[in-house]
């Protein structure tokens, strides 16, 4: 059934519009002396006198017409199947009837014949057709929601329109030629019905049609009916279809009803104009009519119905419609935003697959400048993004007739906003989406414009604990501020929370009393208040405070408060003296980062926490007191994202904070940071205890848990305000050692980008082999990579008894750690996993053989070997000789960790040494150091080719489902794994580059010298770090990636400006004098 249509059940065209045509024989009329009025022919209808009917002398109008004909439809019923005068039919007595039946169709012929001239039946269709029209949409009669209310459509279809519709049917029958005549406006009466919205005149026309098509062998039409397609797309002067005028009226009856009977969908572009008329017309059905014109339909009988099996499933089991996502495009809201009606802007938005997050979408910018508030903020809840794009300045602007340069150009969505703008909602919206996302740096470039007032958006008053008279000072003044407060509003009977003026902060001076001197009232100090200052771009510091007014946002993007730590048994109440006097003195309403120091034995009540954070809608929470509970943390901050939790090693507490009234009754948290205090009061032993009980708990659904020791309690020592969390000894994941957070987001983009400029473009990831412990999926993310995989561990030696261990099961975490490591500084490359050992303290050299020597036959580039063996073999020189002649790159582990021995293979092959008998320069041995690049304890500082970082490394894979690592991982093991990513981004960018239809790089480069080149240029310049013995100088050599590779976060544009960058980088062309260099 055709959807909002009429089922066979509900609604037969035969039964309503009976027969095809019969051919009506005009009779002779006899001339009367006198006109008959309309009365009297009313009254010949009703008493059934034909013959006085049609000699009557008669001058009917089209109403008069109307009246007559509605009279005759009512008098005669039409019958089911056949009207013409039965001769041989009986009475109810079984004898033949005197007179032949009368039958609407001779009633009707005879009106017909009435008219006075061809143009008539047009004008009497176009007037039936607005009468039909006038009583609504006729919506009720078709649409599905009312078959339970009504029952059968037959029974709820008025009489009326029935015989309005039968009286269309018999003029259309009897002409022909009507369905294909035109008006002065070159519009068909299917134009008027969609205009009128006449549903049932619109079935008419199609039942009409099937007579002269090439269906009329048919019930109905068939689906490419091509003369039923011509009538329903026929176009007028304006060429406006049918279509067009049901949508620009508002008809949603007729719109279903020409749309369920297009065979074809309608291109894009005209379903976009259509769009464009029904927001412009702002009508009440428009909702409606843009839902049906983005609805997609599927062809059945003569109409279509919605498709169905793409669709959820709603909550009755119906199949969901299934609506089109390429019509509602950025034009198409921007025309939504300038005729705002809130129900369509929601659907279309709603209905869109625009990509609105992209950085030239400027729909926000163009809403503020129109001043559709509500629009703009219904963007923002949805796209938030949108809140921090630039747009290009007009080129009529002052910016650029003024010569401003192309960045000064850019203009803020905040320097739309009006003047009158300062506390309105739109504004609110704009600055908390602002802080949200950026930081404060780049945060103060977006707030200009009329609307700012330049009002402080932070608070950090953390400098001033270097001085505790400084602090003592400002916490006794917004004391002072908070009295004077409460007492204006006792005075003037407004609540105590309202937001009042506040008192001038001086400084006092050492040398004065402890209580300020007495200051003017407050309603004079009010006279001579100074106007806000515009262009300050920093919290102001003591003096500033003191001296001038200060006023803050709504909204701040963090406040950070010391310690106020004295060592006396007292309650401290200083934080929330501050919080009380931001809300009720500022009107400050939510600060998304709260940093506070706590004092470690008297620190702030649970209680009081609570008081100073209610309702400030705070989302990152480091509240440096320990023990703190889930509770209070929910009282305090329902919504927190990130959240500083500290533990003096009570289990009672670690057992609330995971148990079921504990962290999960949190429903943003994403991350939560802990820390166990091990100092005089808590033992390493128990700390560690703690530590792993925190590990292992069951954490909340899609929360990463970070836990961590540390063994001082001091400021800073959870999350720095400036700059995430801090501690003695945080684990860095390598992301974060090397800096390449911005170019790694392009990196993985860039490939697909080219994929589609050039389909057969060469795949430029880099193939690595990782010959360790094997992987454990419970560690390693196999879903997220490509891996391969094979074990040369058998883990029984008789034939009968011989079994191969699982590469991808690995027991041993060594393997996992290492893919981990290479796959966050490479995250495209394709793994091949060599499982030769299940314990990383003993590897078999036959097995690691065995292993080179498959990964060679898969065509490795780079073989990571984070492993020493302390013997060579004739099997492995041949091996490494072999990955030589091929291009390998071998990256290899140095000794360290108590190895009393310079030379560990295969790292030893690599040499330096003109007289070697060989030269292996595809080996690469690695020295593990720490971020200044002293070597880690016991390595071979002279055995390396280069050095690395290997200290305090997070090998945890980066997947939230998978385990953990309790700890950290050093060494030149990691050192190596470090540098095989590196390795690997260097050689997928260059071969990136080869794959262009215009390579501007050399093609026959070696993989070995590719890598040592880069490495080389990677080196810092500086060869002394703290620890490091001015003889070691010239051995020092830290490869730093961020050196070589653009890792700011406005040095990349975009990807096309990612590929201009590392063409630049790699089309020097000197790399055989490079490759010198480096060698020296």
């Amino acid at each position: 059934m055709a959807r909002n249509g009429l089922s066979s059940r509900q609604f037969n065209p035969h039964d309503l519009f009976g027969p095809r045509r019969w051919n009506h024989q005009k009779q002779s009329k006899t001339p009367h002396p006198a006109v008959i009025d309309t009365d009297s022919l009313l009254q010949f209808i009703e008493e059934g006198k034909q013959e006085e009917f049609q000699n009557a002398k008669k001058n009917i109008d089209n109403a008069s017409w109307l009246r007559l004909a509605s009279a005759i439809v009512k008098k005669y019923p039409a019958k089911a199947l056949d009207e013409l005068p039965r001769t041989n039919s009986l009475d109810v007595n079984g004898d033949s009837p005197t007179e032949p039946p009368q039958t609407q169709k001779q009633w009707l012929g005879l009106l017909l014949n009435t008219l006075p001239n061809q143009a008539a039946p047009r004008n009497l269709a176009d007037a039936l057709i607005s009468e039909m029209g006038q009583y609504g949409d006729q919506r009720d009669f078709i649409s599905e929601q009312h078959q339970g209310q009504y029952g059968d459509q037959r029974d709820f279809i008025s009489e009326q329109h029935q015989g309005q519709a039968r009286i269309l049917q018999f003029i259309l029958d009897n002409t022909p030629s009507l369905l294909r005549d035109r008006n002065s406006l070159k519009q068909t009466i299917v134009h008027i019905a969609a205009i009128n919205g006449a549903y049932l005149a619109l079935e008419a026309c199609v039942w009409v049609l099937l007579a002269d098509c090439e269906c009329h062998h048919e019930s109905v039409h068939k689906p490419d009916c091509k003369e039923m397609s011509a009538m329903l797309r026929a176009v007028d002067s304006k060429n406006y279809t049918p279509l067009h005028y049901a949508v620009l009226h508002g008809k949603t009856t007729a719109t279903i009803y020409i749309l369920d009977r297009y065979h074809q969908q309608e291109p894009a572009e005209t379903i976009r104009q259509l769009l464009q008329i029904a927001i412009s017309c702002k009508h009440d059905t428009s909702e409606e009519i843009i839902r049906e014109l983005l609805l997609v339909r599927a062809d059945e009988g003569s109409g279509q119905e919605r498709a169905e099996g793409d669709g959820d499933e709603d909550v009755e089991g119906d199949v969901a419609e299934v609506y089109r996502r390429d019509i509602v495009q950025e034009d198409t809201l921007r025309h939504a935003v300038e005729h705002f009606q809130p129900d369509v802007f929601e659907l279309l938005l709603d209905l869109s697959d625009a990509n609105l997050d992209l950085d030239n979408c400027n729909l926000l910018h163009f809403a503020v400048s129109k001043g559709r508030d509500e629009a703009a903020i219904m963007l923002l809840r949805r796209y938030s993004k949108l809140a921090i794009q630039f747009q290009p300045a007009e080129p009529s602007s002052e910016l650029v007739s003024n010569g401003a340069s192309e960045e000064d150009r850019r203009l803020p969505v905040f320097s739309w906003l009006r003047s009158s703008d300062t506390d309105s909602a739109l504004r609110r919206q704009i600055l908390e989406a602002l802080m949200k996302q950026l930081p404060i740096s780049q945060l103060r470039e977006h707030l200009t414009g009329p609307s700012w007032l330049g009002k402080e958006i932070s608070l950090d008053i953390t400098n001033l604990a270097f001085d505790p008279s400084l602090l003592d000072f400002f916490v006794y003044f917004i004391r002072k501020d908070l009295a004077r407060a409460e007492h204006w509003a006792a005075t003037a009977g407004s609540p105590a929370n309202s937001r009042v003026p506040t008192i001038d902060l001086a400084i006092r001076t050492a040398t004065e009393p402890q209580q300020p001197t007495q200051r003017q009232p407050l309603q004079q100090s009010t006279q001579q208040h100074a106007p806000p200052h515009r262009h300050r771009h920093r919290t102001p510091g003591p003096a500033a405070i003191s001296r001038s007014w200060v006023d803050f946002e709504h909204a701040l993007k963090y406040v950070n408060i010391p310690s106020f730590e004295t060592g006396a048994p007292e309650r401290r109440t200083e934080a929330l003296s501050i919080f009380r006097w931001l809300r009720e003195c500022k009107g400050v309403e939510r600060v998304f980062q709260v940093h506070v120091d706590d004092c470690r034995h008297h620190p702030h009540s649970e209680e009081d926490i609570e008081l100073a954070l209610a309702g400030l809608d705070v989302r990152e929470l480091d509240w440096q007191r320990v023990d703190l509970s889930a509770r209070s943390v929910y009282a305090a901050a329902p919504e927190v994202e990130k959240l500083w939790l500290y533990s003096n090693g009570n289990f009672a507490v670690l057992d609330h904070w995971f148990g079921e009234n504990g962290l999960c009754t949190l429903p943003n948290l994403r991350n939560v940071y802990i820390k166990i205090i091990q100092d005089e009061f808590l033992s390493e032993s128990r700390a560690l205890l703690c530590r792993d009980f925190c590990l292992d708990a069951l954490h909340p659904q899609d929360v990463e848990v970070n836990v961590s020791i540390a063994t001082h309690w001091g400021v800073n020592m959870g999350s720095d305000p400036h700059g995430g969390p801090a501690g003695s000894a945080r684990k860095l994941r390598p992301v974060e050692v090397t800096n390449l957070k911005v170019f790694l987001e392009f990196y993985c983009t860039v490939p697909g980008m080219l994929r589609d400029q050039y389909p057969g473009i060469q795949d430029s990831r880099i193939k690595v082999g990782v010959v360790d412990t094997g992987i454990s999926t419970a560690r390693f993310s196999i879903d997220s990579h490509i891996v391969h995989g094979r074990s040369f561990v058998w883990t029984n030696t008789a034939k009968e008894f011989e079994q191969e261990a699982p590469w991808w099961l690995a027991t041993d975490f060594h393997g996992s750690q290492m893919a981990n490591i290479i796959s966050q500084l490479d995250p495209r490359c394709i793994f091949y996993i060599a499982q030769v050992t299940d314990d990383a303290r003993y590897f078999d050299e036959g097995n690691v053989v065995k292993a080179l020597e498959w990964l060679i036959s898969e065509d490795v580039q780079i073989i990571n070997c984070s492993f020493a063996l302390r013997h060579p073999s004739t099997a492995l020189r041949d091996a490494v000789r072999k990955a030589r002649s091929k291009g390998i790159v071998i990256m290899c582990s140095t000794s360290d960790e108590g190895e009393n021995t310079d030379e560990v293979w295969p790292a030893a092959y690599y040499t330096r040494r003109e007289d070697a008998v060989e030269q292996f320069d595809n080996v690469f041995p690695i020295v593990g150091c720490d971020e200044h690049g002293k070597p880690s304890r016991f390595s071979s500082e002279g055995a390396g080719r280069y050095y690395f970082r290997g200290e305090d490394i997070d090998a945890s894979g980066t997947d939230s489902e998978l385990l953990k690592e309790r700890g950290v991982v050093r060494g030149s093991s990691v050192a190596t794994a470090m540098a095989t990513g590196i390795a690997s981004l260097v050689l997928a960018c260059y071969q990136m580059l080869l794959a262009l239809s215009a390579p501007k790089v050399p093609d026959a480069a070696s993989a070995p010298g590719i890598v040592n080149v880069i490495f080389h240029r990677m080196l810092q310049p500086t060869t002394v770090g703290p620890g490091l013995q001015d003889n070691m100088a010239k051995r020092h050599r830290l490869v730093t990636a961020s050196r070589f590779f653009p890792v700011d976060a406005n040095s990349i544009l975009d990807q096309d400006d990612f590929i201009d960058r590392i063409e630049e980088l790699y089309a020097d062309g000197k790399w055989n004098v490079f490759i010198e260099a480096a060698e020296e």
